[in-house]
């Protein structure tokens, strides 16, 4: 079951830092690029990030997901299917 309190937003530079130390499948300097251009995404928990997607674009217009991972404890409840639908 998913909990009210689990939040979807689009990441913002504030939170490189902790995508930065938690994403070790991507150059770190990419990271903050998509980070700019809105290709990654962030699942909350009371304000504090508990997992994230990245994605990139077929074709320059049709999105597809290259990575989401959820931190331990998050994971089968439901979160990475509530990330798909978003």
């Amino acid at each position: 079951m998913i909990e009210e309190n689990i939040f979807i937003k689009e990441a913002e530079i504030s939170e490189y830092l902790w995508l930065k130390e938690h994403d070790d499948d991507i150059d770190h300097e990419i990271i903050k690029t998509k980070i700019d251009r809105k290709e990654v995404l962030v699942v909350q928990e009371n304000n504090k990030i508990i997992g994230w997607l990245r994605f990139n674009y077929f074709w320059d217009n049709i999105p597809f997901i290259t990575h989401l991972w959820l931190i331990n404890g998050y994971r089968q409840k439901g979160i990475g299917t509530k990330f798909i639908n978003y």
